[in-house]
């Protein structure tokens, strides 16, 4: 019933915000259908979904004392489309959604700037109901999550990379590495998400620090676990369906991601010249995929990274000690809890109880 909760607030609160990212997409119609196209793949998938970055900047606002949270639409709405700016950059470079041509490829990054664009030109529709220096900082706080992002992508593209495997001899240095990206990548969006949603309730500056740090953790955590849902095979269950991410996409991209990190360095001698095997001749058969996943299974990989989770997650919690019992903290810690039980690692359980995948 907790879950059921949680879910109709996120959907709830996404029917409200998606008519605006219409309102936006819409003429582009009069300016080319083609490039309509383009940026409506990704605005698609979003609209009357429910989206929990929008969420976690209402919840921020509101357990704050924000009230008639409908005024602070076009700020949701904003930091949504630099969500969405972002997996239209990383679908260029990583051939997913059928993003496969040079041509498409260059589309989306065409789409990704011109939505990230738009980001800024919604705020200006807050002007009804915030001072300009409020205006500013949320200007301010979306350029500071969409040059992280981007610095996460390096990370991807160029640090954290299978072919750097070798510099990361050093477990601890690897993991202050791969943290790092993790917290570029998501932690300080949701971070900017939640401390956006606390200022616009003009919150006081204990509240909007314990909000900053609550999504950075909040952030972070969610990335490990978006990781290690990369390994969740398709047809284990009818409810996966990856809406911006081919299965297996950062392993087939070599992405240097913890589970992977941790079967190379920590696996059995034998499951470590296997993987290594695959990764290195590109055996990406379904058959060969799901074999990786059940070493990741076996060596307790896929265990080590939702641990690493789970310490995101405590630290996030701590953070709402200072607000009072209301449904918006208890929709915040169901939050935290949702990402530790979601549909990904309940596949992976399926897996480990030894669950036949048809193929």
């Amino acid at each position: 019933m907790k879950r059921d909760e949680y879910f109709r607030f996120l959907k709830e609160t996404s029917d409200v915000v998606s008519p605006i990212f219409l309102k936006y997409m819409d003429p582009f119609l009069n300016i080319d259908k083609e490039l309509y196209d383009t940026l409506m793949l990704f605005v698609r998938r979003r609209i009357n979904k429910p989206l929990m970055k929008l969420s976690l900047l209402r919840l921020s606002y509101e357990i704050c004392g924000g009230k008639d949270w409908s005024k602070i639409i076009p700020a949701a709405a904003a930091f949504e489309f630099i969500n969405i700016s972002s997996y239209q950059a990383n679908c260029a470079f990583d051939n997913k959604l059928g993003v496969i041509t040079r041509s498409q490829k260059d589309s989306q990054f065409i789409a990704s700037i011109i939505t990230r664009e738009l980001a800024s030109q919604i705020i200006t529709e807050l002007r009804k109901d915030f001072n300009e220096s409020l205006l500013n900082a949320i200007y301010a706080s979306l350029s500071k999550s969409n040059y992280y992002i981007n610095l996460a992508q390096h990370y991807d593209l160029n640090i954290l990379n299978i072919k750097n495997y070798e510099n990361y001899q050093d477990d601890k240095y690897y993991l202050k590495e791969y943290i790092s990206r993790c917290y570029y990548g998501s932690g300080i969006f949701n971070g900017q998400c939640a401390y956006i949603g606390g200022l616009l309730a003009n919150a006081q500056q204990e509240q909007l620090e314990a909000l900053k740090e609550f999504g950075e953790n909040f952030g972070t955590a969610l990335q490990i676990v978006n990781d290690i849902g990369d390994f969740v095979p398709m047809d284990i269950d009818s409810l996966i369906n990856k809406d911006y991410q081919d299965q297996y996409s950062d392993f087939k991209n070599g992405r240097l991601t913890l589970p992977l990190y941790h079967l190379l360095r920590f696996g059995s001698p034998e499951t470590i010249k296997r993987a290594k095997d695959i990764i290195y001749k590109e055996r990406f058969d379904k058959e060969t995929l799901i074999e990786v996943t059940q070493f990741l299974l076996r060596e307790g990989s896929i265990s080590h990274a939702k641990e690493k989770a789970r310490e995101f997650i405590k630290k996030a919690e701590k953070q709402l000690i200072i607000f009072r019992e209301s449904k918006n903290k208890y929709l915040l810690l169901i939050m935290t809890t949702v990402i530790l039980t979601n549909k990904y690692l309940v596949a992976l359980r399926k897996l480990i109880n030894g669950q036949t995948i048809t193929l």
